[in-house]
């Protein structure tokens, strides 16, 4: 297996200016659709590696941010201009963050919010307003207290009330009571803020963080009071429905935030347009020091034209490579200045209700036929986009197996390779019934191997598709790539299934949240990472917290979504290679409910380790998808007037470079 440098997992300072060079202008920004759509796919909250990559230039950044701020320079430019790819509208936008209606970036809220604690790379705790986080020895509780010098722009001190803003928003809409019903939160004192989150059952330590760390604070608790006031008056679940519906109408103006002070970050909106939002940095702000700008721009561009034009004319100072890869960057003061994991991991989505996927023999020859060495340097080649090679198939990340994994573990799974291994896969085909007929794999009843591959319109995904549609091909699995826009996708993943394989990305920072169980609109239980869905809402117990197993209903073995065993067995011994069963002398049966309330809940790290190993080898035994690559962010800077934070400080974690405006991390480098 490929070793923990991770392949192509950096960019130099000059490479990645020549890497996008003269490709065809064809990629959106990052993998997201644009707009308000936080995703990791972070979904909201992006995450990262085990901190496997850095920029080649982090020593030399390092020592000239050090430099600035001892010597106090001024600085050169006191406006740093940050461009995000995006139509968005201040004048016209809605920063209500309960409506459906808002369009506002999903990193505005964070900015002018603030956080309170984040997690690095080992997934331990990082302070921005807290000044401690700590959970209970048995997890039945976790105390957050803040620092006391933080005060909303008005000088209102944040109070705790401010900081439960969402979460009684939550509990009045989906509890119908403003107190959550098993896991209270009470507050032990006014100033400086010290709440306590209690749980009914006991919670894993790291998924404690992890729940905090997206808390938001924005807007303060006056744009919520009147709401909340008509949630209390409200005499039945009907009314309090009716309040809802009225406060998600709501709409929140850009001047009503600054006019009301609905902010507590370290930079304020102090004048806007149609496409920009100048900030200006609050001076009593408890990180005023951190930085010497004064004041930075978020330019709003809808287009890979208007940002690149705007970077040839010298005005951009900032950037995430993905929103412009596919154009020429002529600025040659541009450099690749941050270049991190986000934690999320690109790949197939394998429908097993196809007759051919329905086979882990196939499945497996799909693992073997697939060059992920190749997948990289195309990529890097052509987009300029940075990517992690993945080490072997088990659903799971880099930063998954680096955290959780027992030592050795890895090392005892089935290796499919960094590279393809055409004779496998050649060799499973057959054992599975298929032989070629016109370059074509067909089974044992005539059916030849054609399968309908759909993708998001994104830059990587749509590229990486039509590549692996190409690879495929020659192989003998023969595929039809259909771009579609995201609500098209989300129909036929979620409603019609009509289709074979999806390109999709999987994220989280935690096994519990790795492999979760969630929940769309139509009541599917879905184990998050290889589309196991179930029929039954597992709930628990009143009296008990002890994990249990789920009953399905009407005894069904496999679901009816996506085709996938719901209680699937695999050999006990890890590391055998034998898909027959019947052959094996023990075997386990996989219990998603259970295992995932207990990692939820243990208080234990051997046993966390465990259950994340359980659900590894099962995926690398049976291959219910198909893992590409990890996908890396990679940020570009004007380093000849700025000074950019040092990649390898763990507080710089996140694909978006947002967290660096918000902790101060960007200098001017001085006259």
């Amino acid at each position: 297996m490929q070793d923990d440098s991770g392949g192509h997992d950096q960019l130099s300072r000059r490479t990645w200016l020549s890497a996008v060079m003269g490709v065809g202008a064809s990629a959106l920004a990052g993998c997201s659709g644009g707009g308000s759509t936080p995703t990791g796919g972070d979904g909201g909250g992006p995450t990262n590696g085990d901190g496997e990559t850095s920029a080649s230039s982090a020593s030399t950044e390092t020592v000239a941010k050090q430099t600035a701020m001892d010597e106090g320079v001024e600085a050169r430019d006191p406006n740093f201009n940050w461009v995000v790819k995006s139509d968005f509208n201040p004048v016209e936008g809605n920063f209500n963050p309960q409506s459906p209606n808002s369009n506002s970036e999903w990193f505005f809220n964070r900015i002018w919010g603030d956080l309170t604690i984040q997690a690095n790379l080992q997934g331990m705790p990082i302070t921005f307003m807290a000044d401690s986080f700590e959970v209970a020895d048995d997890g039945s509780s976790a105390t957050l207290t803040l620092g006391e010098a933080y005060q909303w722009w008005d000088g209102t001190p944040v109070r705790p009330k401010d900081l439960l803003t969402t979460r009684t928003y939550t509990n009045f809409t989906q509890h119908y009571q403003e107190t959550h019903p098993d896991n209270p939160a009470e507050v032990l004192q006014e100033q400086p803020a010290k709440i306590r989150f209690n749980y009914r059952c006991p919670t894993n330590p790291d998924l404690a963080l992890l729940n905090q760390r997206n808390s938001l604070n924005f807007p303060r608790y006056e744009f919520y009071e009147p709401w909340f006031e008509r949630y209390r008056d409200a005499s039945s679940e009907s009314a309090i429905e009716s309040v809802t519906k009225e406060f998600n109408e709501e709409s929140l103006s850009l001047q009503t935030v600054v006019d009301e002070g609905y902010g507590c970050g370290l930079w304020k909106p102090a004048d806007w347009d149609t496409q920009r939002i100048v900030h200006e940095k609050v001076d009593d702000h408890p990180r005023a020091d951190n930085t010497n700008l004064q004041q930075f721009t978020i330019d709003l561009l809808g287009s890979n034209q208007k940002i690149t034009q705007a970077i040839s004319n010298g005005e951009v100072d900032a950037g995430n490579v993905g929103a412009i890869s596919g154009t020429s960057v002529p600025n040659r003061n541009m450099e690749v200045v941050h270049s991190v994991p986000t934690g999320a991991q690109i790949g197939l989505k394998l429908n097993k209700a196809n007759p051919h996927l329905a086979k882990p023999r196939v499945r497996r020859a799909l693992a073997y036929a697939i060059n992920y060495e190749d997948i990289t340097t195309a990529l890097d080649s052509g987009l300029g986009v940075n990517a992690m090679t993945v080490r072997t198939q088990n659903m799971t990340s880099r930063q998954m197996e680096n955290n959780y994994l027992p030592d050795g573990a890895l090392e005892q799974m089935i290796d499919y390779g960094s590279t393809a291994k055409l004779d496998e896969a050649t060799r499973l085909m057959e054992a599975a019934g298929y032989t070629k007929e016109d370059g074509t794999w067909t089974d044992e009843e005539g059916r030849s191997v054609n399968l309908t591959h759909i993708t998001p319109p994104w830059n990587k995904y749509k590229f990486i598709s039509d590549y692996l549609s190409n690879k495929l091909g020659e192989f003998g699995i023969q595929t039809k790539v259909q771009s579609l826009s995201y609500s098209g996708l989300m129909n036929k993943w979620q409603n019609t299934f009509e289709f074979d394989v999806m390109t999709w990305f999987q994220s989280g920072l935690h096994p519990a949240v790795w492999y979760s169980l969630g929940r769309n609109g139509k009541g599917w239980q879905e184990l998050r990472g290889w589309g196991l869905n179930m029929l039954a809402n597992p709930g628990e117990s009143a009296d008990s917290c002890e994990p249990r197993p789920l009953e399905i209903s009407g005894g069904k073995e496999v679901d009816d979504r996506l085709g996938q065993p719901i209680r699937p067995e695999y050999p006990a011994e890890v590391g055998t290679e034998t898909l027959d069963l019947s052959q094996v002398s023990e075997t386990n049966t996989l219990e998603p409910f259970v295992l995932n309330d207990s990692m939820r809940r243990t208080t234990s790290r051997e046993e966390l380790e465990d259950l994340a190993a359980e659900f590894a080898w099962y995926a690398n035994w049976a291959v219910p998808n198909l893992e590409l690559f990890d996908e890396v962010f990679t940020h570009y800077g004007n380093t000849e007037k700025f000074v950019f934070p040092n990649p390898d400080q763990d507080v710089y974690h996140l694909r978006n470079h947002w967290q660096w405006m918000l902790h101060g991390a960007v200098d001017g480098a001085g006259n």
